[in-house]
């Protein structure tokens, strides 16, 4: 229900105000249109970050692609633009920093410690983007809320919440790579076997040779074992 309330406010927010409050004599398609909602994109913010928040991040980046389609004036077109290209680069650093993250929980889980690391890597490089593409949308949240006349307080409470998604991550981050260092100090590493029999069947007495290799996660044979 809540999804569709944001998209029917998306679709009105590039008419709605439009015609509002006409003088009668005055031909609606000579008119000005008006300014968004400033209670409206409020919503839809909120609506985009909670999605974020929620891990929708596919979802968020839908809605800020839409409102690409509300009319803006010229003179404030920039700016906010600027704060949706800035949002929807973070959601998407955001996204990727998640999917490393469950990769490498994936790669920990099968033994493989050093691709458990390489994801680890990627995950820390695209958080840390995050992190500075954050600052940046604050910084670019003053002037947003100052010429579209949005309450920056409640912006900016939205915004942190993006900030403690950032931590969670950090942090998350910071336990799987516990997790590796300790893994590794008792020598664990990840291993794959692979058998081959002389004859897919075998009657009982008869003589079957089964052969194999042993190698580890980095397809390198690990011989005397």
């Amino acid at each position: 229900m809540n999804k569709i309330i944001i998209l029917a406010l998306t679709a009105l927010l590039a008419t709605a105000l439009t015609y509002a409050n006409l003088p009668r004599h005055l031909n609606p398609q000579q008119a000005e249109p008006e300014m968004p909602s400033k209670l409206e994109l409020l919503m839809i913010y909120g609506s985009i970050i909670d999605a974020a928040i929620s891990q929708n991040f596919t979802y968020a980046l839908e809605k800020i692609h839409e409102l690409y389609g509300v009319y803006i004036p010229e003179n404030v077109k920039y700016v906010y633009d600027r704060f949706n290209e800035l949002l929807s680069k973070e959601v998407s650093k955001l996204d990727q920093t998640s999917i490393f993250l469950n990769e490498t929980k994936l790669k920990l889980s099968q033994g493989l410690l050093e691709n458990a690391t390489r994801t680890l890597k990627n995950a820390e490089t695209s958080l840390a983007e995050a992190d500075i593409i954050h600052r940046e949308l604050e910084d670019s949240s003053k002037e947003f809320s100052s010429v579209l006349g949005i309450s920056l307080p409640q912006l900016s409470r939205k915004l942190e919440e993006l900030r403690d998604l950032i931590q969670e991550y950090r942090d998350e981050i910071y336990s799987l790579s516990l997790q590796i260092k300790q893994l590794k100090k008792k020598e664990i590493i990840g291993t794959k076997l692979t058998l081959w029999a002389s004859s897919s069947e075998a009657w009982i007495g008869s003589r079957i040779m089964i052969y194999g290799t042993l190698r580890d996660e980095d397809d390198n044979p690990m011989m005397g074992r």
